[in-house]
């Protein structure tokens, strides 16, 4: 976590996706928001409301693993059709 892996996101010229937990202990939220800003308009986020690094959420949040994936899935649908693909 203490470490930025992103030296070489600026080199990819096509549009990314970042599908990140919102409870990830691998990657501080602020970083990442950094990170985006200085990749845009190649870059959007999509944030599972208190996912980790794997998605899962606590039984408190009320939703299923099958429903978490589902929202996913669907951010990822919503992007590639926004990208015309």
């Amino acid at each position: 976590p203490g470490q930025l892996r992103d030296a070489h996101l600026p080199r990819i010229g096509t549009p990314m996706l970042f599908v990140q937990g919102t409870r990830d202990a691998f990657a501080r939220s602020d970083l990442l928001e950094a990170t985006l800003a200085r990749l845009q308009p190649r870059a959007r986020l999509c944030s599972i409301a208190d996912g980790d690094h794997s998605f899962g959420v606590p039984a408190r949040a009320g939703r299923r693993p099958a429903e978490v994936e589902a929202g996913v899935a669907a951010s990822i649908e919503e992007w590639l059709a926004a990208l015309g693909l």
